[in-house]
């Protein structure tokens, strides 16, 4: 007999899988939910022959949203580049985390655009900054 847990994920079309956060991308090491499969795009094993990626998702939406009925609620994020592999930029902002980055990523002088890696709604947004800071 054995101690493993039987995790039930459900197969979504790509159209489907754009709303989630891919295992890949999940900083919180959600279990996967769901998985698409599409024709491969390999060169060692090409769709011509049969072969199909296969990417797993979590069950956590790509776009969080601000809680309704919130005053002074904004969005603490974290944004990695290319450019500086190591280094995080850690921000709030009363705007989209994504909106931050367009206007990050518009400035003289970016080579790479920004990418969000985390962002979450915080009531106090200085203190949280402060906290991911010093941990």
């Amino acid at each position: 007999m054995s101690n493993k847990e039987v995790v039930k994920i459900t197969k979504i079309t790509p159209e489907q899988a754009e709303g989630f956060l891919s295992v890949d991308e999940d900083q919180l090491n959600t279990p996967a939910s769901y998985f698409t499969i599409t024709p491969s795009t390999s060169d060692q094993y090409p769709a011509s022959e049969g072969w199909d990626d296969v990417r797993y998702y979590t069950n956590r939406s790509r776009h969080i949203k601000m809680p309704t009925g919130v005053v002074n609620c904004q969005w603490i994020y974290i944004l990695s580049n290319e450019t500086m592999p190591g280094l995080v930029k850690i921000g709030f902002t009363k705007n989209k985390p994504s909106e931050r980055v367009k206007q990050i990523n518009s400035a003289t002088g970016v080579a790479l655009d920004f990418k969000v890696e985390w962002a979450y709604p915080s009531l106090m947004p200085m203190i949280s900054k402060r906290k991911y800071i010093t941990t």
